[in-house]
């Protein structure tokens, strides 16, 4: 058990085992090399999946790209609210810089925030812009006062209206769904 330990902590870079015995390392120096060691690999695994990112979103657009009829957008309509939330969700996997969100009406459901809430901190997580706008009336309830709340902490911009003309979603200028669940792609 001492001899896993002490490997343990030579991985670690705090001591080193010779044939002398033991000697003591500057913690700074070993785990500063242990952290670097770290980053390396986490920033290696970061190229890699930002690659994949690109790579499926080249294989999505391919497999869904349809031709415009007569110049205009196309136009894809997505019926039913697990169909909406699936392709929401596909939308938000593909986002690299912003989102912006109009939602009218007053408190969501906590089915829709429970939806709504991974896709949020992914986004988060990957240091997209997030800017929401919401009647002012969803503050009337505790459950989404405290989820906007905890939004706006993570560097989220929410903003409040009177009333709202309809939802919309708009994921890096190139995907926008309103709230007749149809979706323009470019």
């Amino acid at each position: 058990m001492i001899h896993r330990a002490n490997r343990g902590l030579a991985e670690f870079g705090v001591i080193r085992i010779t044939s002398a015995g033991l000697s003591v390392l500057d913690p700074k120096v070993g785990l500063g090399q242990l952290i670097e060691q770290t980053e390396d690999e986490l920033m290696a695994r970061y190229r890699l999946l930002s690659g994949l990112r690109a790579e499926v979103a080249v294989l999505q657009a391919g497999f869904l790209r349809t031709p415009a009829v007569n110049g205009e957008p196309e136009i894809e309509r997505v019926e039913g609210v697990k169909a909406v939330r699936e392709r929401i969700a596909e939308l938000s996997f593909f986002v690299r810089d912003y989102v912006c969100a109009i939602h009218p009406g007053g408190p969501q459901s906590l089915e829709s925030l429970e939806a709504s809430r991974p896709l949020d901190m992914r986004a988060i997580r990957r240091r997209v812009r997030m800017r929401l706008i919401h009647e002012a009336r969803v503050l009337d309830d505790e459950i989404n006062r405290s989820y906007l709340r905890e939004l706006v902490t993570l560097g989220v911009g929410v903003r409040l209206i009177d009333q709202a003309s309809g939802r919309m979603l708009i994921f890096d200028g190139q995907a926008a769904g309103s709230r007749r669940r149809s979706l323009r792609r470019p």
